[in-house]
């Protein structure tokens, strides 16, 4: 029996959350899941938290990025064993966004922010096979993908219609 696990909302409170996750990939596990994306990314530690459970999870997982895979929601696309895209969809590469608690604490939540920077870069530099240094830049400058450029890039396996 294959799973299909729907990631179309923001990352993090008031939209898909690790524990809607888990929950469902326990209710299917170990057969293959489709995770189907279509996201502008959210929350930086709860799109962690949902990239280690899919990465951990012991079935065959393939991604479809539906429309978009933006920041956090592409790391989790990173977590599976094959990354496919449609071909009107996008990727988009980008610094981690974590809701900041506290204004009184700016130099540590920077410190956060690059500690976080760096684990997404390394995710994607170490998935992909490409230089981190690279992939930090992309990071900082916000870089949008289309499908074709994912797939001439590396980013992606195949384009779906």
């Amino acid at each position: 029996m294959e799973k299909e696990i729907l990631i179309y909302d923001s990352i993090g409170q008031g939209g898909i959350t690790a524990k809607s996750i888990i929950s469902q990939l326990k209710a299917v596990e170990p057969n293959p899941v489709d995770i189907k994306i279509n996201s502008p990314g959210g929350e930086f530690f709860e799109g962690i938290a949902i990239y280690n459970a899919i990465k951990n999870y012991e079935g065959e997982k393939v991604v479809h990025i539906d429309g978009l895979a933006y920041g956090i929601a592409f790391i989790i696309a990173l977590a599976v064993d094959e990354i496919n895209i449609h071909e009107k969809a996008f990727i988009g590469i980008a610094k981690p966004f974590i809701p900041m608690m506290d204004d009184n604490k700016i130099v540590e939540e920077k410190l956060v922010l690059k500690k976080a920077e760096t684990i997404m870069s390394k995710i994607i530099s170490t998935k992909l096979g490409k230089p981190k240094s690279d992939i930090l830049k992309m990071m900082r400058k916000e870089s949008w993908l289309n499908a074709d450029e994912a797939i001439t890039q590396g980013f992606v396996k195949s384009i779906y219609y």
